[in-house]
C-alpha cells in the first residue's frame, strides 16, 4: 500500500467552474432588498481523492500563482487552468478526451448533469 502511495505521479486536479448567486450583503441592506451578484467558484477534485473544494476562481488564481513561484505547481498546469477557465468564461469548454457529455443529445439533461456532478465528462 505505502508503495503504490510512492509510485504515483504528479498530475494535476480535475477542475471545473461554477457561477453562482452570492447574496451582496451591504447592496440588500442599503436596498432593503436582497441583491446578488454572480461569482465564479472553481470546484476542484485533488489527484486521487473524491473530495471537491469550492474556492472563488479569483483567489484560486492568486493561490496557484503564489504555488508556481514556491515550485509547488508547475506553470503549465497554471497556464492549463487559465486556458480553461477563458473557455469556460465563452462558452466553450471541450472535454481533454472523447465526445462532451453537456450536449449530447443521447440522455436527457438531467442525465447529463448527473454524469458532469460525478466528473464523468467525455
Amino acid at each position: 500500500m505505502i508503495g503504490d502511495l510512492q509510485d504515483r505521479k504528479d498530475r494535476p486536479a480535475i477542475v471545473r467552474f461554477e457561477r453562482i448567486a452570492v447574496e451582496d450583503m451591504a447592496a440588500s441592506k442599503r436596498e432593503g432588498r436582497y441583491v446578488a451578484r454572480d461569482v465564479d467558484f472553481a470546484l476542484i477534485t485533488p489527484p486521487y481523492s473524491k473530495d471537491v473544494f469550492k474556492t472563488k476562481v479569483t483567489q484560486w488564481f492568486l493561490n496557484m500563482k503564489q504555488d508556481v513561484q514556491n515550485d509547488r505547481m508547475p506553470a503549465e498546469w497554471e497556464d492549463m487552468y487559465k486556458k480553461h477557465y477563458q473557455l469556460w468564461l465563452n462558452g466553450q469548454e471541450i472535454p481533454l478526451n472523447g465526445s462532451p457529455i453537456r450536449g449530447w443529445g443521447v440522455i436527457s439533461p438531467a442525465q447529463q448533469e448527473t454524469l458532469i456532478k460525478l466528473n464523468v465528462l467525455t
